[in-house]
């Protein structure tokens, strides 16, 4: 995929702006809490999404998703957990891997025909993800943008989604 396929997309207040890969849309989370908001870009068949996380700042400091991550079971292994700049704002730098137990699930073909199943089962087991976030705290909100990959995923994608966080840029203060 050339570069020149890759489209622009910025924030309707123009807090933040990104490029995305040809056939990437970025959606919105309808069940998010109405003083946030989720997009996310999930590309089909592969186990693996990116999102961008804008949420009041906390009382008593940073949003900790290592937290969630331990709370719901999950052997974690931190691989960066560093404070940066990016063009001149402080940012939190996040990437560690997620050791999880996935049941069983029932997936839907989205493309069935006469030898294929409309539905497969997939074998409960564990997986692992590699998860990656830079997070900027402002006065008001923080702002999380980042991926979360099975590391058994063609490694295509993975660099596709380090690079739509490569070339994520803040505009303003959150």
């Amino acid at each position: 995929m050339s570069e020149e396929e890759w489209h622009y997309y910025q924030a309707d207040d123009g807090l933040f702006e990104l490029w995305l890969p040809p056939g990437a849309e970025l959606a919105a989370d309808a069940l998010t809490p109405p003083d946030e908001t989720l997009l996310c870009w999930a590309p089909q068949f592969v186990s693996g999404v990116f999102v961008i996380l804008r949420q009041p700042r906390l009382e008593g400091g940073q949003w900790d998703i290592l937290d969630q991550e331990r709370n719901a079971g999950n052997a974690v292994t931190v691989e960066v957990a560093e404070h940066i700049e990016v063009e001149g704002r402080p940012v939190r730098h996040l990437r560690y891997r997620s050791a999880k137990t996935r049941p069983r699930e029932a997936v839907e073909d989205p493309e069935p025909d006469a030898s294929t199943p409309a539905i497969s089962y997939l074998a409960a087991g564990q997986i692992v993800e590699l998860t990656e976030y830079l997070i900027w705290e402002g006065e008001k909100e923080t702002i999380s943008v980042g991926y979360a990959v099975d590391v058994d995923a063609p490694a295509d994608f993975m660099a596709i989604f380090a690079q739509v966080l490569e070339r994520f840029r803040m505009l303003k203060d959150p």
